[in-house]
């Protein structure tokens, strides 16, 4: 790893990380790659959509009256089944969003700071 210099530590917080380690690119890397879950919910759902049951599923369908599974589904045609959905709030996406929260944070700092005040040449 590069050593970092008197110069690099004059720099803003958010140009001296961009500098060493190329943020942008980095970030852009990552993004496409976010982490997932796949969670389940077992919901009632229609007849035709059911594609996985567990337990309490069977459980629901079982105690339902009726001799078969239309008649079990009722006026409604549902019954209990698991309902899969891809989860993205995994503890690395939550520490990279906090991440860029802070980054964004730096940026809109060294904006206020350096952009605006030069042109108004007002110092702090």
């Amino acid at each position: 790893m590069k050593k970092l210099s008197q110069e690099d530590a004059r720099l803003p917080l958010v140009l001296a990380l961009n500098k060493r380690y190329e943020l942008r690119h980095k970030l852009e890397l990552i993004a496409t790659k976010l982490c997932s879950q796949l969670n389940r919910v077992a919901k009632m759902m229609p007849l035709g959509h059911i594609q996985e049951m567990d337990a309490y599923c069977l459980r629901d369908y079982v105690r339902r009256l009726g001799k078969d599974a239309i008649e079990k589904a009722g006026a409604r045609q549902e019954l209990m089944g698991i309902q899969r959905y891809q989860n993205y709030n995994t503890p690395e996406n939550r520490f990279l969003k906090g991440f860029c929260d802070l980054l964004h944070l730096e940026c809109q700092d060294y904006h206020i700071r350096v952009i605006v005040i030069t042109k108004t040449n007002v110092s702090i």
